[in-house]
C-alpha cells in the first residue's frame, strides 16, 4: 500500500513536472525572443519611430532589423525596374549594379529618426554597363558617371517601388548640350527670303510638340517669292530627314523645281493649305538655326546628340521619259507639222530613312515616295488629203517630136490613100474590059 501511494506521488510529481514544462515552452515560443532580446540586448533594441530606409524598425534588436532590410533588398532587386535613358535609346540597368551596407546602415541608425539605407554604385562597374548596353554612347569626359552613381544609388536608399527613369542626357556638360547634329546648305534666295532669314534666324523644337514651317514663315507677310519659299522649305525636310523626327505633312509640285534636288522637295503654299510639318518625339528641345548671304542658304541643328545615325537613302530612282502624242487638223496646210508641246523627262524616287547604331544598320522606313511625271510632246499635224497631180507640160523637143510624128501620119496615109485610088482604077478597067468583051 505505501509502495502504490509512493508511485503515485511519483507519477504526480513528473505529471507536474511536465504540465510546467510545457507552459515554459509554450510562453517561451511566444514572448521568449522579445524577453531575450530585452534582457540581453537592451541597448540595440531601436526606439519608437526609428526607420532605416523604407522599413520602420522600432522596437526591434539590430539583427532583427538587418534581418529585416536584407529581406526587403532581396524582394526590392526582383521587382524594381531602373532605366537608363540617353535621347531615343533606353535599356534596363542590372539592379545588382547597388550595393547595399546594411550592417552600417543599422549600426550607424539613429533612435527615433528617419535614417537612409546606405547604397552605392560604382562608377568604374557603371561605366562598363553602358559600354555592353548603350555601345555607342562616348561617356568619356561627356557625361558625369560620378554625379549620375550618386543619383543611382539615392534610388536603392529608399528601396524606391516600380521604375525608375535616369536620362543620361541630363548629366552631359553644356557643351555637348547644344552640339551641332546636322546641317544643309542650298542656294537661289531672293532678297526678301535673305531678310527674311536674318530677322527670323532661329526655329525653336519643342520636346514633344510638333512645328509648322507656314506658321515660322507667317512673319514674312507673304513677301517671299515662291521659289523661295520652297527652298526654305526643302532645306528643312532635308535636315530633319538626318534626324528621327517624325514628318507629319510633305507635299510635292507637279515638276521637280531647278534648285531642288529629286528627293528632297518639300512644296508649301499658304493660300493652298501646303505646309511642311514634323514632329519631335524626344524629350529634349532642339533648335533649327538659319543663315543666309548672297543667296546662299545654311541651315543647322544643334542640341542633345542622338544615339543612332540618321541617313538619307535614295531608291529606284528613275528617269521617266516623255511620248509623243500626234494631233490632226484638216486647217494645217497638207504635209505640214508643228509641235504644240516639247516633251520634257519625268522623275521618281522612293525616300528612305535607315538608323545605324555606330556601324550596324538596324532598320529603314519610307518616308516619301515623289513622282513628277512626264510632259508628253504634242506634234499637230495635217489632215488633208493629198492634191490631184498637176498635167504634165510639153517641152520644145517633145513638140517637134510631136510634129515630126504628125507628118510622117500623114505621108503614110496619103501614101495609102494613093495606094487604094490606083487599085480603085485598075478594078474600074477591069469591069470596063469585061463589059466590052462582052
Amino acid at each position: 500500500m505505501e509502495e502504490v501511494q509512493r508511485h503515485q506521488k511519483v507519477i504526480g510529481k513528473t505529471a507536474g513536472l511536465l504540465l510546467v514544462l510545457v507552459i515554459y515552452l509554450s510562453f517561451f515560443s511566444i514572448y521568449g525572443g522579445s524577453l531575450i532580446d530585452r534582457i540581453f540586448f537592451a541597448d540595440d533594441i531601436f526606439d519608437e519611430g526609428t526607420t532605416i530606409g523604407p522599413e520602420k524598425v522600432d522596437e526591434m534588436t539590430s539583427y532583427a532589423s538587418a534581418k529585416l532590410l536584407n529581406n526587403r533588398i532581396e524582394d526590392w532587386e526582383k521587382r524594381a525596374v531602373i532605366t537608363l535613358k540617353y535621347a531615343e535609346k533606353e535599356v534596363t540597368m542590372n539592379n545588382s549594379l547597388i550595393s547595399f551596407q546594411v550592417e552600417q546602415s543599422v549600426r550607424e541608425a539613429a533612435d527615433g529618426r528617419q535614417n537612409p539605407l546606405l547604397a552605392s554604385v560604382s562608377p568604374d562597374e557603371l561605366k562598363e554597363e553602358l559600354t555592353r548596353k548603350m555601345p555607342v554612347l562616348q561617356t568619356e569626359g561627356r557625361i558625369d558617371l560620378e554625379t549620375v552613381a550618386g543619383d543611382i544609388s539615392d534610388i536603392g536608399d529608399y528601396l524606391k517601388s516600380g521604375e525608375s527613369v535616369v536620362d543620361l542626357s541630363l548629366y552631359l556638360s553644356e557643351g555637348e548640350k547644344s552640339a551641332k547634329l546636322a546641317e544643309v546648305t542650298a542656294d537661289g534666295l531672293d532678297s526678301a527670303a535673305e531678310s527674311f532669314v536674318k530677322a527670323n534666324p532661329i526655329l525653336p523644337v519643342k520636346a514633344n510638340m510638333s512645328v509648322s514651317f507656314n506658321s515660322w514663315a507667317e512673319a514674312a507677310g507673304g513677301k517671299m517669292g515662291e521659289e523661295s519659299l520652297n527652298i526654305l522649305a526643302s532645306s528643312l525636310y532635308q535636315l530633319v530627314l538626318k534626324t528621327n523626327f517624325n514628318i507629319m505633312e510633305k507635299n510635292q509640285s507637279n515638276a521637280l523645281p531647278d534648285d531642288i534636288e529629286l528627293g528632297y522637295e518639300a512644296r508649301v503654299e499658304q493660300t493652298k493649305e501646303q505646309d511642311f510639318v514634323f514632329f519631335n518625339p524626344n524629350g529634349e528641345a532642339y533648335t533649327i538655326n538659319w543663315t543666309a548671304s548672297n543667296g546662299e542658304l545654311r541651315v543647322s541643328l544643334t542640341g542633345v546628340p542622338f544615339y543612332y545615325t540618321y541617313k538619307t537613302e535614295l531608291r529606284n530612282k528613275k528617269t521617266l521619259h516623255p511620248k509623243t502624242v500626234l494631233h490632226f487638223s484638216p486647217e494645217l496646210p497638207y504635209g505640214e507639222m508643228q509641235v504644240e508641246q516639247y516633251g520634257e523627262d519625268g522623275s521618281m524616287v522612293d525616300v528612305y530613312r535607315s538608323q545605324f547604331e555606330g556601324s550596324q544598320k538596324l532598320g529603314s522606313e519610307q518616308i516619301a515616295a515623289d513622282f513628277y511625271p512626264p510632259v508628253h510632246q504634242i506634234e499637230l499635224y495635217s489632215s488633208q488629203e493629198p492634191p490631184p497631180p498637176p498635167e504634165p507640160e510639153e517641152t520644145d523637143e517633145e513638140t517637134d517630136q510631136d510634129a515630126s510624128s504628125e507628118a510622117e501620119d500623114n505621108t503614110e496615109e496619103e501614101s495609102q490613100n494613093e495606094d487604094q485610088t490606083d487599085g480603085d482604077d485598075s478594078s474600074s478597067a477591069e469591069e470596063n474590059s469585061t463589059e466590052n468583051e462582052q
